[in-house]
């Protein structure tokens, strides 16, 4: 007998806020048209063929939602080129500043464990951002 297993809430609202996360980003940086460029390669798509890609990976959970640390990307650089990290870091520095580049890499380094419910605020915060730019909730 198979048992089937309930996601917890911790794993339900760490879906749910990368979720709108990513929505947000890449539908805030979109045309009316509804299509975007990749932070770091001239490809250029409609959001929905898109990625949200993170300078500092994923797996850090201190910089996972941290809206300067994700860009726009096309699956080719997120993916196969695993981020195109020198393309974005130097994205980030000619739109955030270098400051803010150091302010992220000091916040790879530091160590982040949210709670459930800090984890529901944050997709509320993104669902949030999404509904007053008039963006699609999915």
């Amino acid at each position: 007998m198979i048992k089937s297993r309930k996601k917890s809430k911790f794993i339900y609202y760490k879906e749910q806020a990368w979720k709108f996360a990513s929505l947000y980003i890449r539908q805030i940086n979109a045309d009316q048209r509804g299509f975007v460029k990749c932070i770091t390669c001239p490809t250029i798509q409609h959001w929905k063929n898109m990625d949200a890609g993170h300078y500092k990976k994923r797996a850090n959970m201190a910089t996972f939602l941290y809206e300067k640390n994700l860009g726009v990307q096309c699956h080719h650089c997120n993916r196969n080129l695993d981020g195109n990290t020198p393309e974005f870091e130097k994205y980030i520095i000619n739109t955030y500043g270098r400051d803010e580049l150091d302010y992220i890499i000091d916040l790879s380094n530091s160590i982040q464990k949210y709670t459930w419910f800090e984890l529901a605020e944050i997709a509320t915060e993104y669902k949030n951002k999404l509904i007053a730019n008039n963006l699609k909730l999915s």
